[in-house]
């Protein structure tokens, strides 16, 4: 039995102190400076439209949509105003990117993985607190920014950047749950995930029992990617050069019997020949893990997450 490396969420970079946080005209910093706002970075702009915002406040705030609450949404594209209970939000969809490629903050970022998707994106959303004063409740403000992120990114984020906190962190499937919860800002933490990757004895037993857990359940995936039930479908698994081998995660564009086709995720960092954004297929027998959005906007799957969690961190002991 050998060691596997298992890809994993990479680290954060705080950007240089010359970096000044971006917000559009519709969007202001509260009365002591700070912009509460989670921004996401693409690969292409994500042209949303006020149905697209209406339907993603109406999962989190309680709104009928727009046919039974008439304005839940102020359009005034690429800007929109969104009601909540929690208070007003602006939502930016910015076809230009969020920063220059020649920016500083970009070669601050010591992980060479976040740092080409920063370096890569070419258009930004974002989600602002939209008032003056700073929220009453910071927490669930924060909260519903990050729901309605995981909402609205779509596939082709690549990178998300906090302006309150100053730092970048990576946009993939480890993420989602994190983005989701009361506290989204804990993607950002530093101190929680800093690696890229682990590497695994491919005959540890809770990896063995959580990959055999995604192999049995793997109809279900087939099943809610083929009828459409959820979001953002992606498998984790085996890609080989030589006698090299590393497990990535790859957003899924078609499944036929033998083979899952898609793109890749992440960055490699013992494969040379495998580029992110590349589009490949892998063999179905070499998938490992599964993970998706139900129509709630929760994961499902994810089954070796926790297990690649737990060895780093047994690794940062």
């Amino acid at each position: 039995m050998g060691v596997m490396a298992h890809d994993v969420e990479p680290p954060r970079a705080k950007p240089s102190d010359s970096m000044a946080a971006r917000s559009s005209a519709a969007s202001r910093p509260s009365e002591e400076g700070r912009l509460i706002s989670i921004v996401v970075l693409l690969k292409v702009p994500r042209e949303l439209g006020e149905r697209d915002v209406a339907e993603a406040a109406a999962q989190i705030g309680g709104h009928g949509g727009l046919n039974n609450d008439p304005a839940p949404v102020v359009s005034m594209p690429p800007y929109f105003r969104v009601r909540l209970p929690s208070g007003s939000y602006v939502v930016n969809d910015i076809d230009e990117p969020y920063l220059p490629a020649n920016d500083p903050s970009i070669a601050s970022i010591s992980d060479g993985r976040l740092r080409d998707a920063v370096a890569g994106h070419r258009a930004w959303m974002s989600v602002d607190w939209a008032a003056n004063k700073e929220p009453n409740d910071l927490r669930q403000a924060y909260g519903d920014i990050g729901k309605l992120i995981v909402a609205l990114a779509g596939p082709n984020a690549v990178a998300l950047y906090s302006p309150d906190l100053g730092q970048f962190g990576a946009y993939n499937e480890r993420v989602l749950s994190s983005l989701a919860s009361d506290d989204p800002l804990v993607v950002f933490d530093t101190s929680v995930n800093d690696v890229g990757v682990v590497s695994i004895r491919d005959d540890d037993q809770k990896l063995v029992v959580a990959s055999t857990q995604a192999r049995d359940q793997w109809t279900r995936f087939v099943d809610a990617f083929e009828h459409r039930r959820g979001t953002q479908f992606a498998v984790k698994g085996r890609l080989v050069e030589g006698q090299l081998v590393e497990h990535m995660w790859l957003s899924v564009t078609a499944l036929d019997r033998d083979q899952v086709h898609g793109t890749l995720d992440n960055v490699p960092t013992a494969l040379p020949s495998f580029k992110r954004g590349q589009d490949l297929h892998i063999r179905r027998e070499d998938v490992d893990d599964w993970l998706y959005l139900d129509a709630e906007r929760q994961p499902v799957g994810g089954f070796t997450l926790p297990v690649l969690e737990e060895a780093v961190d047994r690794g940062a002991q």
